[in-house]
């Protein structure tokens, strides 16, 4: 579901949008990444966002929320492993 989310998302940036609307389609990517659970790639999406407008007030935040998330989770992991 948010794979074929996310390669619907990439066909349009195929399209060449204006910047603004590229930085929209990639702050919709980040996401369907955050909600797959891919931090990671969050965070690319991210700040793919933010290139294309670095005022998307939507992109910073998206940004904001993949990295405490992305820490969040490796500190569980971590926790995990010492028990």
């Amino acid at each position: 579901q948010y794979d074929l989310a996310i390669q619907e998302y990439q066909q349009a940036l195929q399209a060449d949008p204006p910047a603004t609307d590229k930085s929209d389609i990639w702050v919709n990517i980040a996401t369907a990444c955050r909600d797959k659970g891919d931090f990671d790639a969050m965070i690319q999406a991210a700040q793919n966002a933010i290139q294309f407008n670095p005022k998307n007030d939507k992109a910073a935040e998206a940004l904001k929320i993949a990295q405490e998330s992305k820490a969040e989770k490796k500190l569980k992991q971590d926790v995990a492993d010492a028990s």
